[in-house]
Protein backbone atom coordinates (compact mmCIF):
# COMPACT_ATOMS: atom_id res chain seq x y z
CA UNK A 1 0.00 0.00 0.00
CA UNK A 2 1.29 3.40 -0.90
CA UNK A 3 1.19 6.12 1.74
CA UNK A 4 0.37 9.69 0.85
CA UNK A 5 3.29 12.10 0.73
CA UNK A 6 2.29 13.92 3.90
CA UNK A 7 2.20 10.71 5.88
CA UNK A 8 5.63 9.67 4.57
CA UNK A 9 7.10 13.08 5.42
CA UNK A 10 5.56 12.95 8.88
CA UNK A 11 6.94 9.43 9.44
CA UNK A 12 10.43 10.50 8.33
CA UNK A 13 10.28 13.58 10.55
CA UNK A 14 9.13 11.50 13.49
CA UNK A 15 11.94 8.97 12.94
CA UNK A 16 14.54 11.74 12.71
CA UNK A 17 13.18 13.45 15.83
CA UNK A 18 13.19 10.16 17.77
CA UNK A 19 16.78 9.43 16.74
CA UNK A 20 17.86 12.93 17.71
CA UNK A 21 16.20 12.63 21.13
CA UNK A 22 17.79 9.25 21.81
CA UNK A 23 21.23 10.52 20.83
CA UNK A 24 20.86 13.73 22.87
CA UNK A 25 19.82 11.94 26.06
CA UNK A 26 22.54 9.30 25.99
CA UNK A 27 25.11 11.28 28.02
CA UNK A 28 24.88 10.70 31.78
CA UNK A 29 25.49 14.28 32.89
CA UNK A 30 25.63 17.65 31.13
CA UNK A 31 28.93 19.25 30.21
CA UNK A 32 29.26 22.09 32.72
CA UNK A 33 32.28 23.65 34.40
CA UNK A 34 32.72 22.55 37.98
CA UNK A 35 35.18 24.00 40.45
CA UNK A 36 37.37 21.56 42.35
CA UNK A 37 35.91 20.21 45.56
CA UNK A 38 38.38 22.16 47.68
CA UNK A 39 38.65 25.41 45.73
CA UNK A 40 38.79 27.71 48.77
CA UNK A 41 41.26 25.49 50.63
CA UNK A 42 43.67 25.25 47.68
CA UNK A 43 43.58 28.99 47.11
CA UNK A 44 44.12 29.70 50.80
CA UNK A 45 47.16 27.45 50.82
CA UNK A 46 48.54 29.23 47.75
CA UNK A 47 47.80 32.61 49.35
CA UNK A 48 49.67 31.58 52.48
CA UNK A 49 52.65 30.39 50.43
CA UNK A 50 52.75 33.70 48.55
CA UNK A 51 52.60 35.63 51.83
CA UNK A 52 55.46 33.57 53.28
CA UNK A 53 57.52 34.17 50.13
CA UNK A 54 56.88 37.91 50.39
CA UNK A 55 57.87 37.92 54.06
CA UNK A 56 61.08 35.97 53.44
CA UNK A 57 62.04 38.22 50.50
CA UNK A 58 61.51 41.33 52.62
CA UNK A 59 63.68 39.83 55.38
CA UNK A 60 66.31 38.95 52.77
CA UNK A 61 66.21 42.55 51.51
CA UNK A 62 67.01 43.87 54.97
CA UNK A 63 70.00 41.51 55.18
CA UNK A 64 71.39 41.97 51.66
CA UNK A 65 69.93 45.38 50.60
CA UNK A 66 69.10 44.00 47.17
CA UNK A 67 66.39 45.88 45.25
CA UNK A 68 65.40 42.70 43.39
CA UNK A 69 64.30 41.01 46.62
CA UNK A 70 62.33 44.11 47.60
CA UNK A 71 60.50 44.12 44.26
CA UNK A 72 59.85 40.39 44.61
CA UNK A 73 58.39 40.94 48.09
CA UNK A 74 56.08 43.63 46.75
CA UNK A 75 54.95 41.43 43.85
CA UNK A 76 54.39 38.37 46.06
CA UNK A 77 52.32 40.42 48.50
CA UNK A 78 50.22 41.87 45.67
CA UNK A 79 49.62 38.38 44.26
CA UNK A 80 48.65 37.11 47.72
CA UNK A 81 46.05 39.87 48.01
CA UNK A 82 44.60 39.06 44.58
CA UNK A 83 44.47 35.33 45.32
CA UNK A 84 42.89 35.97 48.71
CA UNK A 85 40.14 37.95 47.02
CA UNK A 86 39.64 35.15 44.52
CA UNK A 87 39.40 32.51 47.25
CA UNK A 88 36.46 34.30 48.83
CA UNK A 89 34.38 33.75 45.68
CA UNK A 90 34.64 29.94 45.73
CA UNK A 91 31.42 28.01 46.13
CA UNK A 92 32.74 25.92 49.00
CA UNK A 93 33.94 28.96 50.91
CA UNK A 94 32.66 28.92 54.49
CA UNK A 95 32.89 31.72 57.09
CA UNK A 96 36.13 30.28 58.49
CA UNK A 97 37.88 30.26 55.13
CA UNK A 98 36.59 33.75 54.38
CA UNK A 99 37.99 35.00 57.68
CA UNK A 100 41.32 33.32 56.97
CA UNK A 101 41.42 34.89 53.51
CA UNK A 102 40.64 38.31 54.97
CA UNK A 103 43.38 37.89 57.57
CA UNK A 104 45.93 36.91 54.92
CA UNK A 105 44.84 39.83 52.75
CA UNK A 106 45.33 42.29 55.64
CA UNK A 107 48.77 40.94 56.48
CA UNK A 108 49.77 40.98 52.82
CA UNK A 109 48.55 44.57 52.45
CA UNK A 110 50.66 45.63 55.43
CA UNK A 111 53.65 43.79 54.02
CA UNK A 112 53.11 45.42 50.62
CA UNK A 113 52.89 48.90 52.13
CA UNK A 114 56.06 48.21 54.14
CA UNK A 115 57.87 47.13 50.97
CA UNK A 116 56.55 50.19 49.15
CA UNK A 117 57.70 52.55 51.88
CA UNK A 118 61.12 50.87 51.85
CA UNK A 119 61.36 51.41 48.07
CA UNK A 120 61.16 55.17 48.50
CA UNK A 121 64.35 57.11 48.89
CA UNK A 122 64.75 58.04 52.56
CA UNK A 123 66.65 61.20 51.71
CA UNK A 124 64.27 63.74 50.16
CA UNK A 125 67.13 66.08 49.26
CA UNK A 126 68.42 63.58 46.69
CA UNK A 127 65.06 63.53 44.92
CA UNK A 128 64.83 67.35 44.96
CA UNK A 129 68.33 67.70 43.52
CA UNK A 130 67.54 65.24 40.71
CA UNK A 131 64.28 67.06 40.01
CA UNK A 132 66.05 70.42 39.83
CA UNK A 133 68.69 69.05 37.48
CA UNK A 134 66.17 67.52 35.09
CA UNK A 135 63.39 70.10 35.17
CA UNK A 136 65.19 73.31 36.16
CA UNK A 137 64.29 74.98 32.85
CA UNK A 138 60.61 74.21 33.33
CA UNK A 139 60.50 75.97 36.68
CA UNK A 140 62.50 78.95 35.43
CA UNK A 141 65.42 78.56 37.81
CA UNK A 142 63.23 78.91 40.92
CA UNK A 143 63.77 76.73 43.93
CA UNK A 144 61.42 73.74 43.76
CA UNK A 145 61.43 72.95 47.48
Amino acid sequence: MLLPRRTMAAAALLAALGTWLLMGCSSAEPQVYRQPASCARERLISTQLLFQAARSNLAKHYKERSPATLNAAYNFASDAIALGRASRTCRDSDPGSRAAALNLMRMSAQLRSLALSTMRDPDAQVAVTLLQEQYGEVFGGRDIE
